[in-house]
């Protein structure tokens, strides 16, 4: 899964990628992990103990169970964007989601 560090403002496009290195330059330690479904973005993650990551995209308003390689084994809907995720619970197995109606401070 990979996120650039910082979202445009509405209106604006995303800022160019950084160049290559030079030569003799170490490679990037960047990886893709795992593509998401067509129309999921990344916004929050956390880790679960299996090492599946779950994920919180809202502009597909749900939580994803993502396996490396991309599979997603499970999705939970919300009824606006989730931005955050995390599980928590005695065991650790409760998902807790953060949504809101907009990600726009003014709403």
């Amino acid at each position: 899964i990979t996120r650039s560090a910082s979202h445009p403002k509405r209106g604006e496009k995303n800022p160019p990628p950084p160049p290559p290195p030079g030569p003799g330059a170490p490679p990037p330690s960047r990886r893709v992990w795992a593509k998401l479904p067509w129309g999921a973005t990344a916004d929050g993650i956390c880790l679960d103990s299996a090492g599946s990551v779950w994920v919180a995209s809202p502009t597909t308003k749900e939580c994803l169970r993502v396996e490396e390689g991309g599979r997603v084994t499970h999705r939970v809907r919300t009824s606006q964007p989730c931005f955050a995720c995390a599980l928590g619970g005695g065991d650790g197995r409760t998902l807790y989601a953060c949504t809101a109606p907009s990600h726009h401070r003014e709403v």
